[in-house]
């Protein structure tokens, strides 16, 4: 069951921000528990909550506009890292919720 939190980000994300995208239901930050991310696909921004109420991250920038979110733990930390697939040059771009670069603009 979702916070009213949680549920109110993503309704705000999503109504306000054209073009919102739910990236999903993820552990951002390593604690065992789901986190709550949507992404900007008009600016690039991220936007991380935990279930807790912890901001994560809040309008974070990695993306734009032709960029695909594809979040995953692309380094094994367990914790999701945040991922874009740039479908124009069909380049990947990843840094951890902290971020250090793990990849960029590689094919």
């Amino acid at each position: 069951m979702k916070s009213m939190w949680l549920a109110g980000l993503e309704a705000y994300l999503c109504v306000s921000i054209a073009g919102a995208r739910h990236v999903g239901i993820n552990d951002y930050d390593g604690d065992g528990v789901s986190d709550q991310a949507v992404f900007d696909t008009v600016s690039g921004y991220w936007y991380v909550q935990s279930i807790n109420g912890s901001g994560i991250l809040w309008k974070d920038p990695w993306g734009w506009s032709t960029a695909k979110p594809v979040a995953g733990d692309y380094d094994g930390d367990g914790k999701w890292d945040q991922a874009v697939f740039d479908t124009v040059g069909g380049y990947w771009y990843i840094k951890s919720p902290t971020g250090d670069t793990i990849l960029w603009a590689n094919q």
